[in-house]
């Protein structure tokens, strides 16, 4: 089980070797890329600009 996200999911995808998994929460501002062989997380991706 992959904790990705504190809101649902609004999207899921694999990458097409099937060994990343990018979620997407329903609130829309992250991106998340994880391993699907131990859901280790790789990537995060924030919408907007820090200031």
């Amino acid at each position: 089980m992959i904790s990705a996200h504190e809101s649902p999911l609004a999207a899921i995808a694999f990458d097409i070797s099937g060994t990343k998994l990018a979620t997407a929460s329903n609130k829309g501002t992250v991106i998340r890329v994880h391993s699907a062989v131990d859901g280790s997380r790789l990537f995060e991706f924030r919408r907007g600009v820090r200031r």
